[in-house]
């Protein structure tokens, strides 16, 4: 996610685009009749300089009076004049900055995509490229621990909101900010980029370029003393162009994802706009043709009858253009399909041989191709059909078969739920203690560890009955004090906490072959556990370090503050329910110098309670629920305690 602050105003680039277009449209007429007014001109001074020789002579005879030939020499010098002054203002004209960079536009950017390493005391130029052209105004920023880093923003256009993601090896293109930031910076904000403000809209100098050639266009037209309707039309026109301005500066208030249609749309009716007032002779043709052209500017893509661009007027001429032939001509379809198969080729690249981890690749494909302009989601209707269910059958504690992974993996065993029988059982380890102190959890069906105290960063995946090294690390140094919780339904794994510093805040997501980064808590949560608390929210209470009361929720918005527990708690174990409560079983009371704890407490509509207590008191110990009954192994006690639970979830009995 990039956070973003709003800067600045301004109307688009495709916008400049049109009127630039409308101005070099504009600029030929003009070129054009400054060849035929030159002509004029040259005639008119070759006359009267034969009307000067003639009356000259003339005058020498004593036949013609000498009024007549100081007119004749006036009207030659008038002449002369004009044509020198015309071609003074058509030089202006022809060399005025904005004409000159639409005339002879030609810029080199082969290196505002370069990237280039420095090695001991020399920068050296990489293969690879950035994929956008980012010539000033944009920022870097290391993330994932300095392996990747972000490049966002840029000079011009849309260009100010891209940003890409670089890996050492390739660019990849990512989110856009929903605001430009040229010159914005970026930083961390809650472990997450952003960037503030944006420079001032470079659009405005263009602006005022575009006003000073339509002055000298003016200038022109004046001096070359065009009084006929030709000229009246083409100064009209330009007053549309000007009207054109101020309305696309207002409209950019506003944003819309079909800008360029709505420009293509727009100069549409200027062109019928300029057709219809050219034949008109009074006020009422032209007011006629005004209300004809706002009718049609209302109906474009982005205008007031289509606020939101084509997905208001799917009909409109030009939106159904867009989608036609898609895979052929609209670009924005391309380049949106070819980014979601650049993701699907890496997922599938990086997966595991497993079965679970390609799916949700093509999962992610079919969401990412969702956002895609153009692309048609099939409706499908379901025809109800009457069905018989079978109850199913509760699972019992007799049926319950768990694999427990002490400190030392020689020492595993299969525990049954009924504590009828315990069996050895060997899982091959790189190191007997490979285990110790690692958090752990369930990906896309299979057990993972996190951290621990043989390497704090490592991810290992249990295969049949071998713990196996993942290549993927987490972010954070996780020796102890973790947890680890699976959520979406198992794809993918938080892991939060930490031994020391802000590490005791920190979370990040496992996916499965990757680590990402996200919302880091308020509080310090060491030894604080972590556990589902609703459908759609995680929560971890207490700390050992800090010894608070402290209970906080995570959602998709970050981190929110529950109701503190009764005690100083932590080294507990957290489960969650089915009917949207949690149980916080065991730990050390830190208000009475640590002592151990044998209640059990849940939070349920923002209360906590004590319901129980556990046979013997007990701390830092692994809870897991199965069937109707949460299992506890405690750390200090060799018991294994069973608790069962009715249908209700209500606490029944203890084992």
């Amino acid at each position: 996610m990039l956070h973003s602050v709003r800067c600045c105003t301004g109307f688009s680039e495709t916008s400049l685009k049109l009127i630039e277009t409308k101005y070099i449209t504009l600029s030929l007429k003009f070129l054009r009749a400054r060849k035929k007014r030159q002509t004029h001109l040259l005639l008119n001074i070759i006359s009267n300089l034969t009307s000067i020789l003639k009356y000259f002579f003339c005058l020498l005879s004593f036949d013609c009076s000498f009024v007549k030939f100081f007119f004749s020499l006036l009207f030659f010098l008038n002449r002369l004049f004009e044509f020198f002054t015309f071609r003074f203002n058509m030089t202006s004209f022809l060399n005025a900055p904005k004409t000159v960079k639409i005339l002879n536009a030609a810029e080199n950017v082969s290196k505002s995509l370069m990237i280039a390493r420095l090695d001991d005391c020399t920068l050296n130029e990489l293969t690879v490229r950035l994929n956008e052209e980012r010539e000033a105004g944009h920022a870097a920023l290391s993330i994932e621990n300095g392996k990747k880093a972000l490049i966002c923003f840029g000079d011009s256009g849309e260009i100010r909101k891209t940003c890409e993601i670089f890996d050492g090896s390739t660019t990849v293109s990512t989110f856009a900010s929903d605001w430009t930031h040229r010159f914005g910076g970026l930083g961390l904000y809650k472990n997450q980029p952003a960037s503030v403000g944006c420079a001032r809209n470079e659009l405005d100098s263009r602006l005022s370029e575009l006003r000073k050639s339509f002055e000298n266009i003016s200038r022109i037209f004046l001096i070359a003393r065009f009084w006929n309707i030709f000229v009246i039309q083409e100064m009209r026109f330009l007053l549309i162009i000007l009207i054109n301005l101020a309305q696309a500066w207002l409209r950019q208030r506003d944003s819309c994802n079909d800008q360029e249609i709505n420009n293509e749309c727009l100069a549409v009716c200027d062109a019928e706009y300029f057709d219809c007032s050219k034949n008109c002779e009074n006020s009422d043709c032209l007011r006629k043709c005004a209300e004809e052209v706002n009718a049609c500017e209302n109906s474009c893509p982005c205008g007031a009858d289509c606020p939101t661009g084509c997905v208001d007027c799917p009909e409109h001429p030009l939106c159904a253009d867009k989608c036609e032939d898609a895979q052929l001509n609209n670009n924005d379809f391309k380049i949106c399909v070819n980014a979601a198969i650049y993701e699907l080729d890496f997922c599938l690249k990086t997966c595991p041989p497993e079965i679970g981890c390609h799916n949700s690749c093509y999962e992610n494909y079919t969401q990412m191709l969702f956002l895609c302009p153009c692309i048609k989601q099939e409706t499908t209707t379901t025809t109800k059909i009457s069905t018989t269910t079978t109850q199913i059958s509760p699972i019992e504690p007799s049926d319950v078969f768990i694999l427990v992974i002490p400190y030392y993996v020689n020492k595993c065993y299969l525990q049954s739920g009924d504590g009828s029988s315990q069996v050895s059982a060997t899982i091959n380890a790189p190191e007997n203690r490979y285990a110790q102190y690692a958090a752990y959890a369930l990906v896309n069906g299979k057990l993972h560890i996190f951290g621990g105290w043989s390497d704090v960063t490592k991810i290992a995946r249990l295969d049949d009955c071998t713990l196996n090294e993942l290549t993927v690390r987490l972010n954070e140094e996780r020796k102890y004090g973790h947890a680890a919780l699976s959520i979406e339904n198992g794809k993918k794994t938080l892991i939060c906490f930490g031994i020391s510093g802000e590490v005791r805040k920190s979370c990040e997501i496992f996916y499965g072959s990757t680590t990402v980064s996200t919302f880091s808590a308020d509080w310090t949560h060491k030894y604080g556990g972590s556990r589902a608390f609703t459908k759609i929210s995680l929560t971890s209470v207490g700390c050992y370090d800090g010894k608070h009361q402290k209970a906080e929720t995570l959602s998709a918005t970050g981190w929110t503050a529950l109701p503190d527990h009764p005690k100083r708690i932590s080294k507990h174990s957290l489960i969650a329910l089915e009917n949207q409560s949690m149980l916080l079983i065991g730990g050390r009371d830190y208000g009475n110098g640590g002592a151990y704890q044998s209640g059990i407490w849940q939070l349920k509509d923002e209360n906590w309670n004590q319901i129980g207590e556990l046979l013997q008191a007990d701390y830092y110990g692994s809870a897991i629920y199965i069937g109707r009954s949460i299992y506890y192994f405690g750390y200090n006690s060799k018991a294994i305690e069973r608790l069962d639970f009715a249908e209700t979830e209500e606490l029944q009995n203890m084992a």
